[in-house]
């Protein structure tokens, strides 16, 4: 067979009955292989029907069009997701199982790394996350991957992100399930988790409870030891996620659910008949100093039926060069650090059924970044 005649763009007459020409039909669907006639094969985008079923690597790089051909890496998909490079007049027989794909790369090296203890190949400087996942044979929605590091944490790699391979040394990278708790991306190795380490994980004791929110944002409270499998088709994005069954008051874990998106980290604590909120990460204008504060301030257990009333701020926080308050605490937040009270109330106070719609404490919050930056 030369290499003219290795890929023709010709549709041939239909393969017989029962068979296929299509080599990932035939390795996805079970369907047998026309035992006469061209085969199909994929090289990154792009379909082409090869002619001999025995092909060089060069035969086909040429069919791809992607030449000079001593510019390229060419890999095949093996039956296991791993990639294996091929030199160029090194052949492989397309009528086996899982030799249907092929990825080209305009290099002329082959880099090397390793993703869950394996070794795989790739044949460009950078590579994807989304490209280690698939490797690894892992989905992107409900896996995240990190490359390994000495001496310090890993590093998280987003999926569309990029990481380079050209560094010395053999890269490391490793997966893991992505846990959304309380909306913080924390990873996760096991195929399991029980209701116990999801509050751990989230940093609350177990006894406040643990809800799981779904997709559709229907929520279930996990039993004391309940095992949940996330292999189970648990998606475990910002649309799936568990919180803390927290409070007695339902209000308040409503008010929480619509601040988090602003303050990931925000706390909230019980004590005393009240609810005290930490709020961090709130900027002020430039005319105050610093410019990024956390503020701390409590509701009634009735909430929403009281209004708040007051805030208190850290000690050393300026606005025009003149400190936004002197006024100790009238009580001792339960939060560390040297805080000063500052008096404010709503200008009107009209919540509803309803936390999105009426009054909410994400207003209040708002309202107290006014007050520290204008006066107001």
């Amino acid at each position: 067979m030369t290499e003219q005649n290795i890929a023709s763009t010709e549709v041939s007459s239909a393969p017989a009955l029962g068979y296929t020409d299509d080599l990932e039909k035939a390795a996805n669907q079970g369907i047998p292989l026309n035992p006469q006639g061209d085969l199909r094969v994929r090289i990154n985008d792009k379909r082409l029907r090869i002619a001999d079923p025995v092909p060089t690597a060069r035969q086909l790089l040429k069919a791809a069009k992607l030449m000079p051909v001593e510019q390229y890496v060419l890999f095949y998909r093996l039956p296991d997701g791993d990639l294996e490079s091929l030199r160029l007049d090194e052949t492989v027989d397309l009528r086996e199982r899982g030799v249907e794909r092929f990825l080209a790369f305009e290099s002329d090296r082959i880099f090397l790394f390793k993703i869950d203890g394996r070794r795989q190949e790739w044949g460009a400087e950078t590579i994807t996350g989304k490209a280690l996942l698939r490797l690894a044979g892992k989905s992107p929605k409900h896996f995240g991957v990190w490359r390994v590091a000495t001496g310090t944490e890993d590093v998280r790699i987003s999926a569309q992100e990029s990481t380079d391979l050209s560094d010395a040394g053999l890269e490391c990278f490793r997966t893991a399930y992505v846990l959304c708790i309380e909306g913080k991306e924390i990873p996760w190795g096991q195929p399991t988790i029980t209701t116990e380490q999801i509050a751990e994980l989230g940093g609350w004791d177990v006894s406040q409870g643990v809800v799981e929110v779904d997709p559709d944002q229907n929520e279930r409270t996990l039993a004391p030891g309940e095992v949940v499998k996330l292999k189970d088709g648990h998606g475990f994005g910002k649309k799936f996620q568990w919180k803390r069954g927290l409070y007695a008051n339902p209000r308040i874990d409503q008010e929480l659910d619509l601040l988090r998106p602003q303050f990931v980290n925000i706390e909230c604590q019980e004590l005393a008949g009240s609810y005290w909120f930490l709020v961090p990460s709130i900027e002020l204008p430039d005319n105050c100093h610093p410019r990024t504060i956390s503020v701390v301030f409590s509701v009634t257990t009735g909430h929403p039926g009281a209004p708040p009333y007051g805030f208190y701020l850290p000690a050393n926080v300026t606005r025009d060069s003149v400190a936004v308050s002197t006024q100790a605490p009238p009580a001792a937040p339960p939060f560390a650090g040297e805080w000063r009270f500052v008096s404010h109330q709503p200008t009107h106070w009209q919540p509803a059924a309803a936390v999105e719609v009426g009054d909410n404490l994400w207003g209040w919050t708002r309202s107290i970044r006014d007050c520290i930056g204008f006066g107001e």
